[in-house]
């Protein structure tokens, strides 16, 4: 997030000032002022600018998750499509298949028919040709 394009508020206008800790008295310890060095003060400004990385981290990752989790959804659902689309193929591909069938079998049970039936219309027609013969030399 650039900051020089965020919205000044009322705590832009406030000067900055030094946060110092309390003085601890730790037994064993001289007191304050001695030669032992005070730890160095803690600027409002360095904690503000670490809550704002640690937010943007934790934005950063919720984004990423959420961002995964769609990806996950979007593969499960085209997954999903697939497979439905492979089944209703399969399904018509299986329901042509057996009208094809019935088909070819009806077919097959017409011509099979008619070469039973051929041979016995091939008998009668030579016995009418011999018929015939038999008149024409008579």
């Amino acid at each position: 997030m650039d900051t020089s394009k965020r919205k000044r508020c009322e705590l832009d206008t406030l000067p900055l000032r030094r946060l110092t800790p309390p003085p601890r008295s730790v037994p064993g310890r001289s007191a304050p002022g001695s030669a032992a060095a005070p730890p160095p003060p803690v600027l409002l400004e360095e904690t503000v600018a670490k809550m704002k990385v640690w937010y943007d981290v934790a934005v950063a990752n919720e984004a990423a998750r959420k961002e995964e989790e769609e990806n996950q959804r979007k593969i499960k659902q085209e997954e999903e499509r697939r497979l439905n689309e492979k089944k209703e193929r399969e399904a018509l591909n299986k329901e042509l298949h057996d009208v094809m069938n019935a088909r070819l079998d009806s077919m097959y049970e017409v011509v099979r028919g008619q070469k039973q039936n051929s041979t016995a219309d091939d008998q009668r027609i030579e016995n009418l040709l011999k018929e015939v013969e038999k008149l024409w030399l008579a």
